[in-house]
């Protein structure tokens, strides 16, 4: 936890470094190419931006690694209903709890970057909600970055919550890395959308079962802890995925 002007300020520096050096060794994209397809017709990526996007990528993946490792850890090792991060604050020290932090931020800001970019791809070129435009599409990054601000006055501040709800809703893409690219084969549009809409709904439930507003997985089933929940959700998102599909296989 961070408790002194000093650990503020170290933390406050080394974001300004970063954000003003992904700032200038970013390309300045001006066409829709370069904005919504990272195409920018004659321009090729600097060595830089490739280096540090591979950096920043490698470090995404570890921190998710660890963060999983580091929740078996403090589970472990924690005294009766102590949090996380004070279990690890106690069995690490105060300087692994701020690199900690510091490697939550970077996965968060790759999380971020990767997820207003698609959103707004899809919004704007894939599902043609107004003209195909940059400035469009940094608008509809800006309401995505309020939609998610706004989710935080309802009852959840936990990073993990909304990793374990933006997974579930991912879990959509399973069936489709399965049928359509390993097998090639063609599906129902209905499975689609069957798919879509439990994997979606599966998030939707996770959400409101964590932030307290229903209780309906732990009367079904009996179990209370969220992970269990999960689990169950995950299962049963996957079976109907997969079974739309198997189902939707049209002939070749």
């Amino acid at each position: 936890m961070i408790t002194s002007g000093y650990q503020v300020a170290l933390l406050l520096s080394v974001l300004l470094a970063v954000a003003g050096l992904s700032w200038w060794v970013a390309p300045r994209v001006r066409t829709v190419e370069g904005f919504f397809m990272g195409q920018e017709p004659g321009y090729a990526p600097g060595v830089w931006t490739l280096t540090l996007s591979q950096v920043t990528t490698w470090i995404f993946a570890r921190s998710l690694l660890n963060a999983a490792l580091l929740g078996v850890f403090a589970g472990l090792h924690r005294l009766g209903d102590e949090e996380m991060m004070a279990t690890l604050q106690r069995l690490l020290g105060t300087p692994a709890i701020f690199l900690l932090g510091l490697a939550l931020i970077v996965s968060a800001a790759s999380t971020l970057d990767s997820t207003l970019s698609s959103a707004s791809k899809l919004a704007v070129v894939d599902m043609g909600m107004g003209r195909v435009d940059p400035n469009r599409g940094r608008l509809v990054m800006l309401l995505f970055m309020l939609g998610g601000l706004l989710l935080v006055y309802f009852g959840t501040r936990d990073l993990y919550a909304a990793v374990a709800v933006s997974g579930t809703a991912s879990l959509f893409l399973t069936p489709v890395i399965i049928f359509c690219i390993w097998m090639n084969r063609r599906v129902a549009q209905w499975s689609f959308l069957v798919n879509f809409v439990f994997a979606v709904g599966g998030s939707v439930i996770y959400f409101l079962e964590t932030s307290g507003y229903v209780n309906w997985i732990g009367g079904w089933t009996g179990v209370e802890h969220n992970y269990s929940k999960l689990l169950i959700l995950t299962l049963f998102i996957l079976g109907v995925g997969l079974i739309s599909f198997w189902w939707g296989m049209q002939d070749e």
